[in-house]
């Protein structure tokens, strides 16, 4: 139940606060007046999407501020301590928009998301206003209203929770039948490219070897020469080796001379020499007889060079990453069997998924329609004493193609209307008049309340359309809808003013060149002259006055 509610800089409102009470409170005023500041401020607060035009002219922020009791209503509780929030009789919701575009939602003073807000917002307490009457045409609202009805919460949850793991299970096997077909598509081309490479039989640092190898052959005349030349210096006339040979001859015939003088060993360390200069020739000889012998594999070694290469770009990668792409083709082409196993599985998963949905749905199916015929004989109730006795209502539910199943089942749910006997049924948008609309959404409202009687329910203008002794029937039912829960009640017609359990006026005044909104609960005479005022218009006569009073005295009879 709303138990207070202040506003502060919100349009014409400076400052505002509302005390509410238990039954039908009424709310009127003139046209212009403001009445629809007052929805729109709680708005604000139970979590709507904000409207930073709202805030009053020359201030920074708009602030809204509903305080709710709650002490019957335990799913609003439990959504409140799931967030570590303490509320056990009461929880006051705040909202703040400043002008720089910033919206601030708290919950018992705790700062809390917008869509947190509206999600507490949306369990203690409903709107109805022209726009719901507006949704009650969507075949999603007509389908929703009519679960809300049967009491489909646990169901549909179920179905939902099937219908997104076969949702999962469908994208993941597509994912892997692409890559299946991707692996098939290629399969030749990666057998072809490990056969190919294997026949080419490369190396991680062949291309180097190759390029080394090539600059080699291309200066052999260069390279001839300077090894010939190494071996005349080395084995010449004038070379290493003769005069080593020379030295050896002149050490060995004077030795006798030098006895005492120089060691044994000194001969030694020359004939050493000796032998490494005839070393260091045959070395030489050695290269050069493997460069001459390999003069004509110059060509041999582009080609090898030029195919190497050519191999590398066909798979688009360096010369020593070939053995890498190599062994990638041939793990993926392992996986494949892989793959096909994980499809199998996944298709195991899937038949028993749609198996599940299938029942879920038949259940879901069967649940509303056994809800929709309970429905209709409830509405038809609701209706006689709407003055709505010549219209008839009937659900309808076809099973949708397959392919349009999904989480919410496989039903499209359609609320229809005959307006008077012989007419045909036609879907609700196409026949209703406004003051139709406003009561049939009154008598779901009704009907669907016997199930929650912990929402405050505001109705804006529900009478729209609509006059005289109808009028008088849908103000019966607003006050009858009261004894088992809050109803708030914003009207233009004198009929439904004068069954409120209590009355606030909506007033518009100017002062200082300002104009202000501001609303006050009247008093008994007050009360008589507003409704005296919807009567009659501007000029208020004693009819009109005398008419009021009848209304008041017959309502206060009859309650």
């Amino acid at each position: 139940m709303l138990e207070t509610l202040s506003i502060r800089n919100i349009v014409l409102v400076e400052k505002l606060d509302i005390d509410f009470g238990k039954g039908l409170c009424v709310l009127t005023g003139e046209t212009g007046a403001g009445k629809s500041i007052l929805l729109d401020a709680l708005g604000l607060a139970l979590g709507n999407r904000a409207d930073f035009s709202l805030i009053r002219t020359n201030t920074i922020k708009g602030t809204v501020s509903a305080t709710f009791n709650i002490s019957n209503n335990q799913e609003a509780r439990d959504i409140l301590q799931k967030n570590d929030i303490d509320a056990e009789d009461s929880v006051n919701l705040r909202r703040i928009l400043t002008i720089d575009g910033k919206s601030k939602a708290y919950c018992n003073d705790i700062p809390v998301s917008v869509s947190y807000l509206k999600k507490v917002g949306d369990r203690i307490a409903e709107l109805q206003s022209q726009r719901s009457e507006n949704d009650l045409f969507s075949i999603n609202t007509q389908m929703k209203l009519l679960d809300k009805y049967a009491q489909n919460l646990a169901i549909k949850n179920d179905l939902k929770d099937i219908f997104t793991e076969k949702t999962s299970l469908y994208s993941n096997l597509n994912r892997l039948e692409k890559n299946l077909y991707d692996l098939n598509i290629n399969e030749n081309f990666k057998t072809e490219s490990i056969n190919e490479i294997e026949e080419f039989n490369t190396y991680i640092g062949e291309e180097q070897k190759l390029v080394q190898e090539r600059s080699v052959m291309k200066n052999l005349d260069k390279i001839q020469s300077i090894l010939n030349e190494a071996i005349l210096l080395v084995n010449g006339s004038d070379g290493i080796n003769s005069k080593i040979s020379k030295l050896d001859r002149i050490m060995t015939r004077s030795f006798d001379e030098f006895k005492g003088k120089i060691d044994e060993s000194f001969l030694y360390q020359i004939e050493k020499f000796s032998i490494e200069g005839n070393e260091l020739e045959q070395t030489f000889i050695n290269i050069l007889d493997s460069i001459s012998s390999n003069s004509n594999n110059l060509e041999e070694i582009e080609d090898r060079l030029f195919s190497l290469r050519a191999l590398a770009r066909k798979h688009n990668c360096k010369c020593d990453d070939l053995i890498n792409v190599k062994d990638n083709f041939s793990m993926q082409i392992s996986n494949q069997e892989g793959i096909k196993k994980e499809i199998l599985n996944l298709k195991k998963k899937i038949d028993v998924c749609e198996e599940n949905y299938i029942n879920v749905s038949n259940q879901l199916s069967k649940k509303r329609k056994n809800a929709a015929k309970q429905l209709e004989i409830e509405i038809a109730k609701e209706f006689e004493p709407l003055k709505l006795e010549n219209t008839f209502f009937k659900v309808t539910i076809k099973d949708k193609d397959s392919s349009d199943w999904n989480y919410e089942g496989r039903d499209h749910v359609t609320f229809e209307v005959s307006t008077n006997k012989g007419i045909p049924f036609l879907p609700l948008s196409q026949i209703a008049s406004g003051g139709e609309m406003s009561r049939i959404m009154l008598a779901l409202q009704v009907i669907l309340k016997r199930k929650n009687i912990s929402k405050a329910i505001i109705f804006d203008e529900v009478d729209s359309g609509i006059g005289g002794s109808t009028a008088d029937a849908v103000g019966d039912r607003l006050s009858k809808l009261s004894k088992n829960f809050q109803v708030i009640a914003i009207t233009h017609s004198p009929q439904v003013a004068a069954k409120g359990s209590y009355h606030l006026k909506i007033e518009k005044k100017t002062s200082n060149n300002f104009t202000f909104t501001n609303i006050k609960e009247v008093s008994d005479a007050e009360r008589q002259e507003e409704i005296a005022r919807m009567l009659s218009g501007k000029k208020i006569t004693v009819e009109a006055r005398a008419a009021a009073a009848n209304l008041l005295d017959v309502n206060s009879n009859e309650y």
